[in-house]
């Protein structure tokens, strides 16, 4: 306990402010002005290899159907929905038609 003591106290010792603060903001680049003081401008290199790919379309949804047996049709569909606590629920749901 005593030996953190002094190694705080030591650490505390060596430590010394900077020189210099500089609070003042970099000079904006040309063309980087706002037109008033209530703009907000930002300007940046655009640098691609940081930059998301676009999404991909969403794969269109497939249902499968049959033909059972006389009028009857067989279908498979599926379709995924979130969750209150943000898990996905994927479901399957199978159907019987029969014509009236």
């Amino acid at each position: 306990m005593v030996h953190q003591a002094v190694l705080l106290m030591l650490q505390a010792l060596a430590a010394t402010p900077p020189e210099r603060i500089d609070l003042m903001p970099p000079a904006a680049p040309r063309g980087c002005v706002p037109d008033n003081d209530d703009d907000i401008v930002v300007c940046e290199e655009r640098i691609e290899r940081h930059r998301l790919p676009p999404p991909r379309p969403a794969a269109p949804v497939r249902n499968a159907e049959t033909r059972l047996f006389g009028d009857a049709v067989g279908a498979v569909e599926t379709e995924a929905a979130g969750m209150p606590n943000g898990n996905r629920s994927n479901r399957l749901m199978a159907r019987i038609k029969l014509p009236l």
